[in-house]
């Protein structure tokens, strides 16, 4: 496998994992790439604590997903164990795009103890810097081994400014046809939608009609949530992810029909009896219900509904003519369906090795996510933000300010790089899988669009690390 720029890469024999039988055990099962294999280990050597909130059949899930989209990981490094909460992190590179990866294993406090935690994350990357050419020749070649692998459907485009530099579609929109994917296929966004929501919102704020630090009951009244609630929590806090508000993808969601969300007043139910987890402003915690009512309050400010909102003056004023939030049964031309790929014991519904994902999506997307766009269309977006054509200086600056030191603004990931400031938003969904990234120092643009079940893992940060090496 030719270098790319990894590390890591072709660095001699890995190391051994000493002995550690927990070690070599889940990376064995890992290679295994069989859930079964994954269960045996989990079940003997993981002992989740009462309060963990994910179970053993999540991790043997998630793990098979890993397996699939690695192709297999090599051990790289065992790190010294933390003293003080007992946790080893073991760093290990994929097969694939010889990306590395973290595990951070937390023990019981003993010798020899079981697994209480794993935590999965990417490592650190280096590499020396490379003209432009030469990246967009190492992003062809990471594109085709995804593609070549099965393990990436999709759309990549770079652009550094309003210049395309590399464009790249492979896979297929739609398997029922053999209908292949272009740079003009739309893809569903997850929750890169949250950007446009965002966007919205300071362009209110910059027209006179609401303020970041309003109370959320100037707008919502208590069909929505009660006014004990709502007073507490101000539009600052929907968009940094800080207001203590959950998730609205819960048991009343997933128990009844997805016909039934479509409007945005149509998600009451899923949101009413949402209770802050903590006291707003107190932390970061991810929460598509608190985006949702930055969208309510879009809504009750303009007297327009939410998608005619963001039609109106985020994407026709970027020319993004093929961006928006689709009803799930309209028939959209050149719309990707999402795949999610089965995994052992063999599901006898498909001999194709996917199922299509219209069952596990929402009906609509909104606020939170789930809209669809394509990488031209994205492209645009970016450089209407870039130029000022959505809001000023002032308001870009409030997007991309890290509120809590997680790296997220208001609607936007905000991640600092070898090269400076790179903001943008993934979205991850069953079927789907997106990644919008825009280095504001070099003006590079990376977006990565897929119709595969975490179809961008791996590969978007690969392709972000070259772009963000090159030599200026």
């Amino acid at each position: 496998m030719p270098d790319t720029g990894s590390p890591m890469h072709n660095r001699g024999t890995a190391p051994q994992p000493d002995g550690d039988a927990r070690i070599e055990g889940l990376l064995v099962a890992i290679n295994s790439n069989s859930r079964q294999s994954l269960l045996d280990f989990l079940r003997v050597h993981v002992a989740l604590p009462s309060s963990s909130p994910t179970t053993v059949d999540e991790y043997a899930d998630w793990f098979v997903s890993f397996s699939r989209l690695s192709q297999g990981i090599v051990l790289r490094e065992i790190k010294p164990v933390e003293t003080s909460d007992f946790t080893q992190t073991v760093v290990v590179e994929d097969r694939i795009y010889s990306a590395t990866h973290e595990f951070h294993l937390r023990f019981e406090p003993f010798e020899d103890g079981k697994i209480l935690e794993i935590e999965v994350g990417p490592s650190e990357m280096h590499c020396i810097a490379r003209s432009q050419a030469d990246c967009l020749g190492q992003v062809q070649d990471l594109c085709d081994r995804g593609a070549r692998a099965g393990v990436f459907s999709g759309t990549v485009l770079i652009a550094r400014g309003s210049e395309v530099l590399f464009e790249y579609a492979c896979g297929a929109a739609n398997k029922r046809y053999a209908v292949p994917n272009n740079p003009d296929t739309k893809f569903n966004l997850g929750s890169a939608n949250k950007m446009f929501t965002a966007v919205a919102v300071a362009q209110l704020v910059e027209r006179g009609l609401l303020s970041f630090t309003d109370t959320v009951d100037q707008y919502i009244d208590d069909t929505w949530l009660p006014a004990s609630v709502t007073r507490r929590i101000t539009i600052h806090h929907l968009l940094s992810h800080t207001s203590g508000l959950g998730n609205y993808f819960n048991e009343t969601f997933f128990s009844g029909s997805r016909a039934r969300f479509r409007a945005i007043d149509d998600f009451k139910p899923l949101v009413r009896d949402d209770l802050p987890a903590f006291t707003p402003g107190e932390r970061f915690e991810y929460s598509n219900s608190g985006m949702l009512l930055a969208g309510v309050i879009i809504e009750r400010v303009t007297g327009m509904s939410y998608y005619d909102y963001v039609r109106e003056e985020i994407y026709a004023p970027s020319g993004m003519l093929d961006t928006d939030c689709y009803d799930i049964d309209a028939p959209v031309p050149n719309l990707a369906m999402g795949y999610i790929p089965l995994v052992d014991p063999p599901d006898r519904r498909s001999a194709s090795g996917w199922r299509e994902n219209i069952f596990e999506h929402v009906a609509k997307g909104g606020p939170a996510g789930g809209g669809y766009s394509t990488v031209r269309d994205l492209h645009r977006f970016a450089n209407s933000l870039l130029s000022g054509a959505l809001v000023g200086p002032e308001m870009r600056q409030a997007l991309w300010s890290d509120y809590a030191g997680v790296g997220y603004g208001y609607g936007f990931n905000v991640e600092k790089t070898a090269s400076g400031t790179m903001i943008g938003h993934g979205g991850g969904f069953p079927g789907i899988s997106a990644s919008f990234r825009v280095a504001l120092g070099t003006g590079y643009v990376v977006i990565v669009l897929s119709n595969y079940d975490m179809g961008t893992f791996g590969l978007a940060r690969c392709i972000e690390h070259a772009v963000d090496q090159i030599q200026q």
